[in-house]
């Protein structure tokens, strides 16, 4: 059986005692001992489907196939009352950069990874990075990736641009306050678009889905690595129980696949390449789009 979620549990401990050693508040101690007892679980259960279903927690997913297997969720919105506000994210996140990266290095790392792998293969390219935060992801890209970053928080987004000074991240062309679903660019600006933990923060994640269409050059690419709410069990009563401090946290643990399943139906000129979960919790979820107008 793998260690990796019963790891992250006790790395989780570790860090509430850190939080708890240095005072940053029980905001924290909450997200952490969620997030390690939530990735402990998975692997329990992964476990089990091994031992007794022998199948793998780490699947390529026929996209037609489990679109029908989700519950479908009307409109590309949020119902409003999963909705975070511009003003409780900006909030939550001025909150979350002093200690962002401390928090949250570990367990976004193979999402990063996975976002500036499949990125890094469209070489040379001109890539936007929405939601860029604190730019851990950044160091990840190559050299002839020449990225735009933006974000809604401008706390997130100076640590960003003190980690671009500090490593000299020369592809890196600009980091910009902007709300992912209002982009500031023209249409096909760029080669790709990549999405990194963005969809359960914006209150209408298809208005934003469109917007990453909108600004991409025909045939470019949109990678998104993002949580996906399970259906029902234990997964779900912990996403329910979290769902309701998401103005604190800043996202929404109860993003339904539904909404990206009925963006793609609506979009004929859009093609899903890949989804799959990303070792080793497969907590997140990587989706490849490719454009073809």
């Amino acid at each position: 059986m793998s260690s990796s979620g019963f790891l992250l549990a006790y790395l989780s401990a570790y860090l509430v005692f850190l939080v708890v050693s240095f005072s940053i508040g029980a905001l924290v101690i909450f997200a952490v001992l969620a997030i390690g007892a939530y990735g402990g679980m998975l692997e329990l259960i992964n476990f089990g489907r091994r031992v007794f279903v022998g199948r793998s927690s780490r699947r390529r997913y026929d996209t037609e196939t489990n679109m029908k297997n989700q519950t479908v969720v009307s409109g590309g919105a949020l119902p409003r009352d999963c909705q975070l506000s511009t003003e409780q994210i900006e909030s939550a996140y001025g909150r979350w950069s002093k200690i962002y990266d401390l928090v949250f290095r570990p367990i976004l790392r193979p999402g990063h990874k996975a976002a500036a792998q499949a990125i890094n293969r469209l070489a040379p390219a001109r890539v936007l990075d929405i939601g860029v935060g604190t730019g851990l992801e950044l160091p990840l890209f190559g050299s002839e990736v020449k990225l735009t970053g933006i974000d809604l928080s401008a706390p997130m987004l100076e640590v960003a641009r003190r980690r671009v000074a500090r490593l000299a991240l020369d592809q890196i062309e600009s980091l910009q306050i902007m709300d992912a679903m209002n982009l500031r660019f023209p249409e096909g600006s760029f080669d790709a678009v990549v999405a990194p933990y963005v969809l359960t923060v914006v209150p209408d994640p298809a208005r934003m889905l469109d917007e990453c269409l909108r600004v991409l050059k025909p045939g470019g690419e949109l990678v998104i690595v993002n949580h996906i709410a399970a259906d029902a069990g234990v997964i779900r009563s912990i996403e329910n129980r979290l769902g309701k401090h998401a103005d604190k946290l800043g996202w929404n643990p109860l993003f339904p696949w539904s909404i990206v399943g009925t963006w793609l139906d609506k979009h004929p000129e859009v093609r899903l390449l890949e989804r799959r979960r990303l070792s080793p919790l497969g907590i997140f979820v990587l989706m490849r789009i490719r454009y073809t107008p």
